[in-house]
Protein backbone atom coordinates (compact mmCIF):
# COMPACT_ATOMS: atom_id res chain seq x y z
CA UNK A 1 0.00 0.00 0.00
CA UNK A 2 1.13 3.50 -0.78
CA UNK A 3 0.47 7.08 -0.80
CA UNK A 4 -1.85 7.07 -3.52
CA UNK A 5 -3.86 4.06 -2.54
CA UNK A 6 -7.35 5.94 -2.03
CA UNK A 7 -7.19 8.60 -4.93
CA UNK A 8 -8.58 7.95 -7.92
CA UNK A 9 -7.31 8.62 -11.58
CA UNK A 10 -9.35 11.57 -12.45
CA UNK A 11 -8.51 13.20 -8.60
CA UNK A 12 -4.67 12.29 -9.46
CA UNK A 13 -5.23 14.36 -12.54
CA UNK A 14 -6.75 17.23 -11.60
CA UNK A 15 -4.41 17.92 -8.82
CA UNK A 16 -1.35 17.17 -10.80
CA UNK A 17 -2.78 19.33 -13.45
CA UNK A 18 -3.59 21.97 -10.95
CA UNK A 19 0.02 21.61 -9.69
CA UNK A 20 1.65 22.08 -13.19
CA UNK A 21 -0.39 24.91 -14.21
CA UNK A 22 0.24 26.43 -10.54
CA UNK A 23 4.08 26.26 -11.08
CA UNK A 24 3.97 27.16 -14.87
CA UNK A 25 2.01 30.53 -13.50
CA UNK A 26 4.79 31.29 -11.13
CA UNK A 27 7.72 30.06 -13.20
CA UNK A 28 6.66 31.13 -16.98
CA UNK A 29 4.92 34.61 -15.64
CA UNK A 30 7.60 35.42 -13.48
CA UNK A 31 10.44 34.96 -15.85
CA UNK A 32 8.16 36.96 -18.40
CA UNK A 33 7.72 39.94 -16.25
CA UNK A 34 10.89 40.33 -15.13
CA UNK A 35 12.91 39.90 -18.09
CA UNK A 36 10.45 41.60 -20.36
CA UNK A 37 8.56 44.16 -18.15
CA UNK A 38 9.68 45.59 -15.00
CA UNK A 39 13.64 44.97 -16.02
CA UNK A 40 13.33 45.08 -19.69
CA UNK A 41 15.64 48.06 -20.19
CA UNK A 42 18.40 46.72 -17.53
CA UNK A 43 17.84 42.88 -19.28
CA UNK A 44 17.99 44.15 -22.81
CA UNK A 45 21.88 43.45 -22.90
CA UNK A 46 20.80 39.74 -23.04
CA UNK A 47 18.00 39.60 -25.19
CA UNK A 48 19.05 36.73 -27.84
CA UNK A 49 16.41 38.34 -30.79
CA UNK A 50 16.65 42.05 -30.61
CA UNK A 51 13.09 42.26 -31.64
CA UNK A 52 10.02 41.69 -28.99
CA UNK A 53 7.23 39.45 -29.97
CA UNK A 54 3.58 40.76 -30.62
CA UNK A 55 1.24 40.56 -27.99
CA UNK A 56 -0.93 38.48 -30.01
CA UNK A 57 1.63 36.14 -30.42
CA UNK A 58 2.16 36.01 -26.78
CA UNK A 59 -1.86 35.53 -25.75
CA UNK A 60 -1.39 32.62 -28.44
CA UNK A 61 1.54 30.80 -26.86
CA UNK A 62 -0.55 31.13 -23.32
CA UNK A 63 -3.94 30.15 -24.58
CA UNK A 64 -1.58 26.83 -26.23
CA UNK A 65 0.35 25.81 -23.06
CA UNK A 66 -2.60 26.25 -20.73
CA UNK A 67 -4.47 23.04 -23.25
CA UNK A 68 -0.74 21.24 -22.95
CA UNK A 69 -0.33 21.38 -18.93
CA UNK A 70 -3.47 19.89 -18.38
CA UNK A 71 -1.98 17.07 -21.20
CA UNK A 72 1.11 16.74 -19.55
CA UNK A 73 -0.99 16.46 -16.25
CA UNK A 74 -2.85 13.03 -17.75
CA UNK A 75 0.76 11.73 -18.64
CA UNK A 76 2.06 12.56 -15.16
CA UNK A 77 -0.62 10.57 -13.44
CA UNK A 78 -0.06 7.69 -15.68
CA UNK A 79 3.07 7.65 -14.30
CA UNK A 80 2.01 7.82 -10.40
CA UNK A 81 -1.25 5.30 -11.01
CA UNK A 82 1.39 2.79 -12.65
CA UNK A 83 3.31 3.78 -9.12
CA UNK A 84 0.32 2.93 -6.60
CA UNK A 85 -0.62 -0.53 -8.57
CA UNK A 86 2.90 -1.50 -8.78
CA UNK A 87 2.99 -1.44 -12.75
CA UNK A 88 6.41 0.44 -12.73
CA UNK A 89 9.80 0.73 -11.14
CA UNK A 90 9.20 3.53 -8.71
CA UNK A 91 9.74 3.36 -5.06
CA UNK A 92 9.42 5.18 -2.18
CA UNK A 93 12.59 3.93 0.55
CA UNK A 94 16.13 5.07 -0.82
CA UNK A 95 17.33 2.57 1.05
CA UNK A 96 16.10 0.03 -2.00
CA UNK A 97 18.67 1.72 -3.55
CA UNK A 98 22.38 3.46 -2.87
CA UNK A 99 21.91 7.59 -3.04
CA UNK A 100 25.03 6.94 -5.90
CA UNK A 101 21.85 5.14 -7.80
CA UNK A 102 19.63 8.10 -6.73
CA UNK A 103 21.86 10.55 -8.44
CA UNK A 104 22.32 8.37 -11.53
CA UNK A 105 19.18 7.82 -12.46
CA UNK A 106 18.26 11.38 -12.62
CA UNK A 107 21.39 11.99 -15.26
CA UNK A 108 19.99 8.35 -16.39
CA UNK A 109 16.51 9.74 -17.65
CA UNK A 110 17.64 13.12 -19.24
CA UNK A 111 19.90 11.32 -21.22
CA UNK A 112 17.28 8.58 -22.56
CA UNK A 113 14.95 12.06 -22.58
CA UNK A 114 17.39 13.45 -24.83
CA UNK A 115 17.92 11.14 -26.74
CA UNK A 116 14.32 10.24 -27.57
CA UNK A 117 13.63 13.56 -28.07
CA UNK A 118 16.57 14.62 -30.57
CA UNK A 119 15.08 11.54 -32.83
CA UNK A 120 12.00 12.89 -32.35
CA UNK A 121 12.31 16.02 -33.27
CA UNK A 122 14.10 15.87 -36.65
CA UNK A 123 11.28 13.49 -37.35
CA UNK A 124 8.50 16.03 -36.29
CA UNK A 125 10.76 17.71 -39.12
CA UNK A 126 9.59 15.60 -41.71
CA UNK A 127 7.45 17.76 -44.38
CA UNK A 128 4.46 14.94 -43.98
CA UNK A 129 4.90 14.96 -40.38
CA UNK A 130 5.61 18.57 -39.63
CA UNK A 131 1.80 20.02 -39.83
CA UNK A 132 0.54 17.34 -37.84
CA UNK A 133 3.42 17.32 -35.36
CA UNK A 134 5.18 20.28 -34.93
CA UNK A 135 4.10 23.63 -36.81
CA UNK A 136 2.65 25.55 -33.88
CA UNK A 137 5.26 25.33 -31.79
CA UNK A 138 7.44 27.09 -34.59
CA UNK A 139 4.81 29.65 -34.84
CA UNK A 140 6.60 31.25 -32.14
CA UNK A 141 9.74 32.17 -34.28
CA UNK A 142 10.68 34.92 -31.12
CA UNK A 143 10.42 32.45 -28.32
CA UNK A 144 9.03 33.42 -24.60
CA UNK A 145 8.60 31.51 -21.54
CA UNK A 146 5.20 30.92 -23.39
CA UNK A 147 6.43 29.01 -25.89
CA UNK A 148 8.38 26.18 -24.04
CA UNK A 149 4.31 24.55 -23.81
CA UNK A 150 2.72 26.57 -27.08
CA UNK A 151 2.69 23.27 -29.37
CA UNK A 152 0.29 20.90 -30.74
CA UNK A 153 -1.00 18.11 -28.64
CA UNK A 154 0.21 15.59 -30.48
CA UNK A 155 3.73 17.00 -30.24
CA UNK A 156 3.56 16.94 -26.23
CA UNK A 157 2.29 13.27 -26.31
CA UNK A 158 5.60 12.55 -28.70
CA UNK A 159 8.30 14.44 -26.73
CA UNK A 160 6.93 14.21 -23.25
CA UNK A 161 4.88 10.29 -23.74
CA UNK A 162 8.05 8.48 -22.94
CA UNK A 163 7.99 9.84 -19.24
CA UNK A 164 5.30 6.56 -18.57
CA UNK A 165 7.23 4.16 -20.38
CA UNK A 166 11.10 4.77 -18.84
CA UNK A 167 9.89 4.06 -15.64
CA UNK A 168 8.91 0.82 -16.85
CA UNK A 169 11.92 -0.18 -17.08
CA UNK A 170 14.20 1.77 -14.80
CA UNK A 171 14.01 1.65 -11.16
CA UNK A 172 13.69 5.69 -10.12
CA UNK A 173 12.55 7.16 -6.81
CA UNK A 174 9.57 9.29 -6.48
CA UNK A 175 11.57 12.45 -5.62
CA UNK A 176 14.00 11.69 -8.33
CA UNK A 177 11.26 11.53 -11.02
CA UNK A 178 10.59 14.77 -9.64
CA UNK A 179 13.72 16.06 -9.36
CA UNK A 180 14.20 15.20 -13.48
CA UNK A 181 10.61 16.33 -14.19
CA UNK A 182 11.42 19.79 -12.70
CA UNK A 183 14.96 19.53 -14.44
CA UNK A 184 12.96 19.18 -17.86
CA UNK A 185 10.52 22.23 -17.07
CA UNK A 186 13.50 24.37 -16.33
CA UNK A 187 15.66 23.27 -19.47
CA UNK A 188 12.45 24.54 -21.57
CA UNK A 189 12.08 27.75 -20.00
CA UNK A 190 15.51 28.58 -20.07
CA UNK A 191 15.36 27.58 -23.99
CA UNK A 192 12.63 29.80 -24.89
CA UNK A 193 13.28 32.27 -22.44
CA UNK A 194 14.67 34.56 -25.49
CA UNK A 195 17.50 36.07 -23.61
CA UNK A 196 21.10 34.30 -22.58
CA UNK A 197 21.42 34.18 -19.13
CA UNK A 198 24.50 31.43 -19.24
CA UNK A 199 27.96 33.80 -18.48
CA UNK A 200 29.99 34.10 -21.90
CA UNK A 201 32.59 32.18 -20.01
CA UNK A 202 30.56 29.13 -19.23
CA UNK A 203 28.25 29.54 -22.65
CA UNK A 204 32.32 29.24 -23.89
CA UNK A 205 33.69 26.79 -21.93
CA UNK A 206 34.03 22.94 -22.58
CA UNK A 207 30.83 21.79 -19.90
CA UNK A 208 28.70 25.17 -21.76
CA UNK A 209 29.61 23.64 -25.14
CA UNK A 210 27.80 20.12 -23.93
CA UNK A 211 24.80 21.89 -22.54
CA UNK A 212 21.54 23.31 -24.99
CA UNK A 213 21.44 26.94 -23.97
CA UNK A 214 19.05 29.52 -24.85
CA UNK A 215 20.86 30.77 -27.43
CA UNK A 216 20.96 27.12 -28.95
CA UNK A 217 17.45 26.47 -28.89
CA UNK A 218 16.44 30.09 -29.92
CA UNK A 219 18.69 29.48 -33.02
CA UNK A 220 16.55 26.56 -33.57
CA UNK A 221 13.60 28.94 -34.07
CA UNK A 222 15.11 31.05 -35.86
CA UNK A 223 16.94 28.78 -38.17
CA UNK A 224 14.57 26.15 -38.16
CA UNK A 225 17.10 23.23 -39.33
CA UNK A 226 19.70 23.30 -36.76
CA UNK A 227 19.76 22.42 -32.93
CA UNK A 228 16.92 19.66 -32.13
CA UNK A 229 18.40 18.62 -28.64
CA UNK A 230 17.09 18.97 -25.33
CA UNK A 231 19.48 19.00 -22.60
CA UNK A 232 22.55 18.61 -23.99
CA UNK A 233 24.62 19.08 -27.35
CA UNK A 234 26.29 15.87 -28.46
CA UNK A 235 23.43 14.62 -30.94
CA UNK A 236 23.39 17.17 -32.52
CA UNK A 237 27.51 17.44 -32.50
CA UNK A 238 27.41 13.52 -33.93
CA UNK A 239 24.66 14.11 -36.61
CA UNK A 240 26.06 17.59 -37.57
CA UNK A 241 23.17 19.36 -37.07
CA UNK A 242 24.55 22.00 -34.13
CA UNK A 243 24.61 25.56 -35.67
CA UNK A 244 28.03 27.34 -35.78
Amino acid sequence: MNTLTYISFYQLWIGVSIFIIIRFVIIGFGTYTVFYLSQKDFLKRLKIQKKYPTKKMIVYEIKQSFLNLVLLGFLSSIVLFQFRFGYNQMYENISDHSIAYFIVSIFLMMLIHDTWFYWMHRLMHHPKLYRYFHITHHKSINPTPFSSFSMDWTETLVEFGIFPIIVLIIPMHLTAFSTFVFIAFMFNIIGHLGFEIMPKRLLNSTFGQLINSGTKHNLHHEKFNYNYSYYFTFWDKIMKTEYK
